[in-house]
C-alpha cells in the first residue's frame, strides 16, 4: 500500500489537531473560531481525559510492567492496544530517556510523563503525537506514515462485506472532508438523514479491479461505501 499512499490530498497533522479539539469537532457546526485551551498532558489522568476528549475511550490498569528508571507503570488500553505509562514527580531528563530506550518502542516524553509503546497501529500513533508532540523515540516499522483511525476502519468493513482479506485491499487516496447530512452523503432509500455538517473521510480503496467509494466520519466509527 505504500506506493498509493502519495496521492493523499490531507496531510496527516491537520487530522491530528482536529481531534484533538476536546471532542468539538466531533459534534456538528461547533468548530469555532477561537483556538481551544487544551490542559496540558502531564500524568496518567489527564493522558486519558485527553484521549477521551478526542473521541478515544482510554482506560488505565494497574498491574506489573516493565520499570524504567525506578519508575513503575500503568497499563493504558487505548481500543485493543496496550502502552505504558510512566509518572515522575521530579521532572525527567528526555535525554536519559532517549538513550535507555533507543530504537525499541515508540517513545513520547515530557518532563513528567513517558509514554511507551511497542505496538504500529496508525491511529494510536497519530492521537499520541497529537497530544505529546512528535514522538521522542520512532523506531524503523514497515509503512510509512500511519493513516488514520478512518482508513483502516473502511478497509475493515469493505474487506468483511466482501469476503476479502484486508491486505487484499489497497489504499488509492483519501481526504478529510465535510459531509452534508448523519448518513455521509450516502443515505439509502426510507433512510432519515438530518442535514447537518458532519466532518468525515473520503476513502477510495480497490480490490482487484474494483474501487469502492467509502465515506466515513472522523474517526470510522461510521463506514459506508458506493461503487464510484
Amino acid at each position: 500500500m505504500g506506493g498509493e499512499r502519495d496521492r493523499r490530498t490531507t496531510p496527516l497533522i491537520f487530522f491530528a489537531r482536529a481531534v484533538l479539539l476536546l471532542g468539538v469537532c466531533l459534534v456538528v457546526g461547533a468548530c469555532g473560531s477561537a483556538d481551544p485551551t487544551v490542559a496540558p498532558v502531564e500524568d496518567p489522568t489527564t493522558l486519558v481525559a485527553a484521549l477521551e476528549d478526542a473521541g478515544a475511550p482510554a482506560q488505565l490498569v494497574e498491574g506489573p510492567g516493565p520499570a524504567f528508571l525506578h519508575l513503575i507503570p500503568q497499563s493504558l488500553l487505548i481500543g485493543g492496544e496496550q502502552l505504558w505509562v510512566y509518572s515522575s514527580q521530579e521532572p525527567l531528563e528526555t535525554s536519559s530517556v532517549s538513550t535507555a530506550l533507543a530504537g525499541e518502542h515508540f517513545v513520547w516524553a515530557n518532563e513528567h510523563l513517558i509514554v511507551r509503546y511497542s505496538g504500529t497501529d496508525g491511529g494510536t500513533i497519530l492521537l499520541l503525537d497529537g497530544l505529546l508532540g512528535e514522538a521522542l523515540i520512532r523506531p524503523d516499522v514497515a509503512g510509512d506514515e500511519p493513516y488514520p483511525p478512518a482508513v483502516p476502519a473502511a478497509i475493515r468493513a469493505v474487506a468483511a462485506e466482501i469476503g476479502a482479506q484486508p491486505m487484499e485491499i489497497k489504499v488509492v487516496e483519501y481526504a478529510m472532508v465535510q459531509w452534508g447530512d448523519t448518513c455521509l452523503d450516502l443515505g439509502q432509500s426510507g433512510e432519515s438523514c438530518d442535514e447537518q455538517t458532519v466532518p468525515g473521510w473520503r476513502v477510495t480503496l480497490r480490490h482487484g479491479e474494483i474501487d469502492f467509494a467509502v465515506h466515513t466520519d472522523l474517526l470510522g466509527e461510521d463506514v459506508r461505501w458506493s461503487l464510484p
